[in-house]
């Protein structure tokens, strides 16, 4: 019944233009430079004609609403009272001011740490899942053998491609099939094409990459843990996405910062004069900017930079691809096997739980790998118990402890 009022203030000049929206988005991770400039307050405070209009025009209407009622406001005392007609503030406007500002100091307070609590979550949420993505990607290619390290590959392209469907999820308008073409093989992404519900598709493969490396049972929970969390996170952002704050709430609040700034030039002619346009229209500009940040980080995944933290989970699948497996423990390992003793004293002072055949710790399973021909392979014993490396040199046995 409404759509065509509603409609009426969505389009035409009523559309807030994407620039506006833009300058909410968050930048990328910040560095020592850019933390070194945010300290300085000439830097912060600096004039920014340009982002002043960005905002400006978010609620353009409102200013100059604001504006005709101040002159409208003006003429009436100027000319109207003079002649007789009743002066509606007598000399109560101060207590009048002072009341309806209060009112709105404790609306706009509360409103502003309500949305700034969902941006935290949404951040939160997205800072932990990079952690989880990272450790699944570190334990797939450190528990991976030549015979499974085809999973640990596959794995090193399904991780950042989950965190890209997540994001893509997150956002309105999303492709999540668009974000993985280059970096899933076609006949993934037909798989992935078929799932309504891209996220858990991907934490399903990640999953059964996982059992494919036939660890431990130890070890197999600790990488089904970090898609538990993958999966706990993507429901959290679910739920922020799907779940806005009150309506009625979020309305009353609105319509309140109108109501006050319409009311606000009748309580500052007394004061201000002729000058009430432009002090009007500044407070205006003031409280509908508070207003609408606390609508737009009340959407936390549309102003997050979270394509700063996709990339970091691809840089974590490209920077541990090349060390699957026993490719690490060729480096290290094998010098401790096949070098000098003197480096192994040294090892043994730094770690004291690097020792000689620990007879009393028990073996569960034998991983074995194959370095170049020019060294003698070297057998990987993955054994609970405080962590540690037990090294045999003549045997080139290296026995990895593990909690």
């Amino acid at each position: 019944m409404y759509q065509w009022y509603d409609k009426l203030f969505l389009k035409g000049l009523c559309a807030i233009p994407a620039s506006h929206n833009s300058i909410y988005e968050q930048e990328p991770g910040y560095t020592w430079e850019d933390w070194a400039k945010y300290r300085n307050a000439n830097f912060r405070t600096r004039p920014e004609p340009l982002v002043f209009v960005k905002v400006a025009v978010g609620f353009w209407l409102h200013l100059m609403l604001v504006a005709v009622i101040s002159i409208f406001v003006g003429l009436y005392f100027q000319y109207f009272i003079p002649e007789g007609a009743p002066n509606v503030l007598a000399n109560n406007f101060g207590s009048l001011l002072s009341v309806a500002t209060f009112f709105m100091t404790l609306l706009m307070v509360f409103r502003l740490n309500q949305s700034y609590s969902r941006w935290w979550e949404g951040r939160t949420q997205w800072g932990s899942n990079l952690a989880a993505m990272r450790n699944y990607m570190r334990m797939m290619a450190t528990w991976a053998t030549p015979q499974t390290a085809w999973a640990s590959e596959a794995a090193m392209r399904w991780t950042p491609a989950a965190a890209r469907v997540l994001k893509e999820h997150c956002r309105a308008g999303g492709d999540g099939i668009a974000a993985v073409k280059d970096i899933l093989l076609p006949s993934e992404i037909e798989y992935l094409q078929s799932h309504a519900n891209k996220p858990l598709a991907a934490a399903h493969v990640m999953s059964q990459l996982a059992s494919e490396l036939k660890c431990p049972d130890i070890l197999q929970a600790q990488m089904q843990e970090q898609i538990s969390l993958y999966i706990l996170y993507a429901a959290g952002n679910e739920r922020i996405m799907r779940t806005p704050l009150p309506t009625g709430y979020s309305r009353f609040t609105s319509r309140a910062c109108m109501m006050y700034i319409c009311i606000i030039p009748l309580l500052l002619w007394p004061i201000s004069g002729w000058l009430t346009p432009l002090v009007a229209v500044a407070i205006a500009f003031m409280v509908m900017g508070v207003e609408n940040v606390t609508v737009q980080i009340e959407e936390p995944f549309r102003v997050l930079h979270l394509e700063a933290l996709v990339s970091a989970v691809e840089q974590a699948g490209r920077e541990l691809k090349p060390w699957i497996g026993p490719a690490v423990s060729d480096i290290i390992f094998n010098k401790l096997s096949c070098g000098d003793s003197s480096k192994q004293t040294e090892m043994m002072k730094v770690n004291p739980t690097v020792t000689h055949k620990n007879e009393s710790l028990m073996s569960q399973q034998n991983y074995s790998s194959s370095s170049d021909s020019t060294q003698q392979p070297i057998n990987y014993q993955i054994t609970e118990g405080v962590l540690g490396s037990e090294c045999d040199a003549s045997e080139g046995v290296v026995q990895i402890v593990t909690h």
